[in-house]
């Protein structure tokens, strides 16, 4: 597990050395068709003051029938017709309207209400544009702005920032309050941080958070951030859209288009920490009760609603004030939208099934799923402490169910063998895509990998003490099954992405039903066998000390790291151009400016709020 980082630099290093390029339309029909992607200066258009008028639209073509050139249009339906390559029928521009079509002026001081102008217009000067190509068109999406356009400050975005004002100004009281009693004698240390608000200030002090935040466990989630920055950077317009469209021929990458099946080590790592922590808190002759049950869960929400909240409002409020540009409003306008109506469901843990088409923070399906499969594997454990006996029983059946509910979801609606990630997939997010709702962020798809936790962490419980890998044959056996079972399941989707492959239901349910249990059977095996000192460097890098920080920055790192990726991406003005190196590049940076900003989240947030949940609840366990 601790070694998928490094493994992902080489695989990706490899790529820009031995790249393989299979059958795409020649660069010869990519010339002849209208550019997919075109911005005007932006910055420039903007500087006409108030003749400023800059549209992105998105213009659907169609054929001409009235002409009789048809080779364009031709190429157009033949490149667009492949589900691997953009739709070469929806041009998405960015237009500067005094230069391009300067009869669109005419709107004025544009607003939803007469943006129609705008529209036939744009229309009327494309098909001028394309007529003698045999094609036309109309505008399907449009967005504008001007220098009058800026987004007005409301009640909502003043209260916020008021909080934060507040907040920070509380934060420095408490660091100042609290560092001024370290200078005293230790007696009167204690005596003062341990009354009723000293205790509450010190757990906001800056520099106390700072000393509890070097110990802890890690838990590395840079192969996820990679996964996010590609998909956030292929919701881009690009310069060479070829790339995108043959990335996927490479088989190798399918660690990155398959590299999804890497969440289910979080759901593995929360099931095996929950299993283990109810047994050692419980064990003996205390009782667990249905009570007990209630106050877990609701320790565990108020644990990490705070810290989610926060960046929710922060969608929801001063997020899309920060700047402007041609990508903004698709980038970062979507989000604000969606985070103003659905903010709540988020708040609910329930985003993942609520109006999750307009999911606010995408990311954060995970944390609804995985709220969701710690309360019914709360029943679970209950059930399994009651009934000792049983238990091989209850986790044999739970994972049996988890292997059966997506096989058998996959096989009633055919549905394909793998969520593929497509240019135009990726452009549009896959938001819109019922098959992912269903079949990846759903709790009941992602049972397994749960279940799979809960063993591992009862089989933990019951031999932590044992030295479980005597015979070197284990050991041999374990470097195999560790790595083999889940390199394998991402590696065979390399041939399913090819062009050529073809499946059939019974397939497509196989792999839904046993990929996932096979990936997160061979994770648990390698993360157990690191417990009984095996793995040479991996438990190096899981016992590093800085590892150890990185870990405690986990979480808040999880939350704002895709935002940091569309703030980068949506200040753009041009089309990116995208190749592996490149990628590499925007990765490493996208990790590290995450940690950092995961810092000052961390510290001024998380960690206070963990501390007063302390106060308040009397240390409890969770």
């Amino acid at each position: 597990m601790c070694s998928k980082t490094h493994f992902f630099c080489v695989l990706i290093l490899y790529n820009v050395c031995f790249c393989v390029i299979a059958d795409v339309p020649t660069g010869k029909q990519y010339v002849s068709m209208p550019p997919l992607f075109h911005f005007d200066d932006y910055d420039r258009c903007m500087l006409r003051g108030d003749d400023s008028l800059y549209c992105s639209i998105t213009f659907q073509l169609y054929q001409n029938e009235s002409s009789n050139v048809t080779e364009i249009w031709n190429t157009i339906e033949k490149i667009s017709s492949k589900p691997s390559n953009y739709r070469h029928d929806l041009l998405r521009h960015g237009v500067c309207i005094p230069e391009a079509c300067p009869k669109a002026l005419q709107i004025g001081n544009y607003s939803s209400d007469n943006l129609g102008v705008a529209v036939d217009s744009l229309a009327d000067c494309y098909n001028e544009k394309y007529f003698q190509l045999g094609i036309r068109g109309k505008v399907v999406k449009i967005h504008c702005d001007n220098t009058r356009s800026a987004r007005v400050v409301d009640i909502y975005d003043i209260l916020f920032g008021v909080f934060i004002v507040l907040y920070f100004i509380f934060i420095a009281v408490a660091s100042l309050y609290e560092g001024a009693a370290r200078y005293k004698l230790k007696h009167e240390y204690e005596r003062i941080t341990r009354s009723g608000y000293g205790r509450v200030l010190a757990a906001f002090s800056l520099p106390k958070n700072f000393y509890r935040l070097m110990d802890h466990t890690p838990k590395n989630p840079d192969d996820i951030s990679l996964t996010h920055t590609i998909m956030v950077q292929f919701a881009t317009p690009v310069s060479n859209p070829i790339y995108n469209e043959s990335v996927h021929t490479n088989f190798l990458n399918a660690f990155i288009t398959n590299g999804g099946y890497v969440v289910q080590t979080f759901f593995l790592i929360s099931g095996w920490l929950l299993t283990y922590k109810v047994y050692c808190t419980f064990e003996g002759k205390q009782k667990l009760r249905i009570q007990d049950l209630f106050s877990i869960f609701i320790l565990r929400y108020l644990r990490l609603t705070p810290t989610l909240a926060f960046v929710v409002a922060f969608h929801c409020t001063w997020l899309i004030h920060i700047s402007r540009g041609p990508f903004w409003d698709k980038i970062i306008g979507d989000e604000y939208r969606n985070c103003r109506k659905n903010w709540w469901t988020n708040l609910l843990y329930i985003n993942n099934y609520v109006n999750k088409e307009e999911m606010c923070l995408q990311q954060t399906w995970y944390l609804a799923t995985d709220t969701q499969l710690f309360l019914i594997f709360l029943i679970v454990i209950y059930v399994m402490k009651s009934a000792e006996k049983y238990c091989k029983l209850i986790i044999a059946s739970t994972t049996a169910v988890g292997i059966l509910i997506p096989a058998v979801i996959s096989y009633v609606n055919n549905y394909d063998i793998l969520v593929r990630q497509f240019p135009e997939v990726l452009y549009n997010y896959t938001l819109q895509i019922p098959q992912w709702h269903i079949m990846y962020s759903a709790s009941y798809s992602n049972i397994t990998g749960y279940a799979l936790g809960v063993m591992f962490g009862y089989f933990f419980y019951k031999t932590n003490r044992k030295n479980v890998f005597k015979a070197k044959i284990y050991v041999i056996l374990w470097w195999i099954l560790s790595f083999g079972l889940s390199i394998s399941v991402i590696l065979v989707a390399g041939k399913m992405y090819q062009d050529n492959y073809s499946y059939t239901r019974l397939e497509s349910a196989l792999y839904w039903g046993f990929g996932k249990y096979v990936f997160g059977l061979g994770l648990g095996i390698g993360i157990y066998g690191m417990t009984q000192n095996i793995g040479w460097f991996c438990v190096w890098v899981c016992r590093w000390p800085p590892a150890q920080v990185l870990g405690r920055l986990t979480f808040s790192a999880y939350l704002i790291h895709v935002t940091l990726i569309r703030l980068r991406i949506a200040v753009h003005r041009q089309p990116l151009y995208t190749n592996e190196m490149l990628l590499v590049h925007s990765w490493l940076g996208d990790v590290a400016i995450a940690y950092l900003s995961a810092l000052v989240v961390t510290l001024f947030i998380e960690m206070p709020v963990s501390a007063l949940q302390k106060i308040v609840l009397d240390k409890r366990t969770y």
